[in-house]
């Protein structure tokens, strides 16, 4: 059994915004990969949000360990396994500029 890197949707916040899109589809995943951009977050605190349905919209705060799952400028972290439907990232704060969070997930073949 090997593993394969697949590319996702990103997930992006417009200026002035305090969520991102939410991406979906990775049922399939073993692993998912988040890029944090490198500038430097106009929030104190930003974190994962997740979903158990494809098509709902009660969004909450993933922990792990009773920890909010938070995310660093610059900074790469991998989840897995995957137990929900749909993930964004959410602000304390607007955030002053656009950011994107690039995502791969890896798959078993």
């Amino acid at each position: 059994m090997s593993l394969a890197v697949s590319g996702m949707p990103v997930m992006t916040v417009s200026s002035g915004g305090t969520v991102t899109n939410a991406i979906r589809q990775f049922d399939d995943a073993w692993a998912l990969s988040i890029y944090s951009p490198a500038s430097t977050f106009t929030s104190t605190a930003v974190s994962i949000s997740v979903e158990p349905t494809d098509t709902g919209t009660a969004f909450i705060v993933l922990q792990s360990g009773g920890v909010d799952v938070v995310l660093t400028s610059g900074r790469a972290m991998v989840m897995s396994p995957v137990p929900f439907k749909q993930m964004r990232v959410e602000f304390s704060a607007a955030e002053d500029a656009s950011r994107t969070f690039t995502v791969r997930k890896t798959i078993l073949v």
